[in-house]
């Protein structure tokens, strides 16, 4: 072998080594379990939501963004009629430095299509995901009118004055 062969043989071999790796493939997102079907009609809102029910939320109520959350989980169907589902998650208003209390859930257009409330549900993963979340018990409990499409869930605070996302979730 020539020394110049040799030459380009390691030169073609240090420019390889100096190529950007390849980003780690991750593995397809996993969906959401479907939750059982319960015989029977999807239960009445609270009370306090029916005002808001049908409208457009955010023609309603200003938008603030002082709540951190999520919709991760499906808890039941309801096969109706009328059927809807139940879906839980987590909030935090950080302002008050507190639990979200009341939740309304709309569809894609951000009409309300139900609600929800804090259920008191312990959350242990909440804190370890953002320190500034001081409570464990963040977990929220809603039921939607829909069985198929995005949910979309809002804190509704300042007394019922403002909304403020907390995340959706494909049903």
């Amino acid at each position: 072998m020539t020394r110049t062969a040799l030459l380009a043989g390691l030169a073609a071999a240090a420019l390889s080594a100096c190529r950007p790796a390849a980003a780690p493939v991750s593995p397809p997102p996993r969906p959401h379990p479907v939750a059982p079907l319960a015989a029977g009609p999807l239960p009445a809102p609270p009370a306090w939501a029916q005002p808001f029910i049908g409208r457009i939320l955010t023609q309603a109520l200003p938008q603030k963004e002082s709540c951190i959350g999520n919709v991760d989980h499906r808890l039941a169907r309801y096969a109706g009629p009328p059927a809807g589902a139940a879906v839980g998650g987590w909030g935090w208003e950080k302002e008050t430095r507190r639990p979200v209390q009341r939740i309304l859930l709309t569809d894609e257009t951000q009409r309300v299509w139900g609600a929800g409330e804090a259920a008191n549900d312990e959350r242990p993963d909440v804190p370890k995901f953002d320190p500034q979340v001081l409570s464990q018990r963040t977990g929220w409990r809603g039921l939607a009118a829909g069985t198929s499409g995005l949910v979309l869930a809002w804190g509704l605070i300042e007394d019922g004055k403002a909304i403020c996302p907390l995340g959706e979730m494909e049903l």
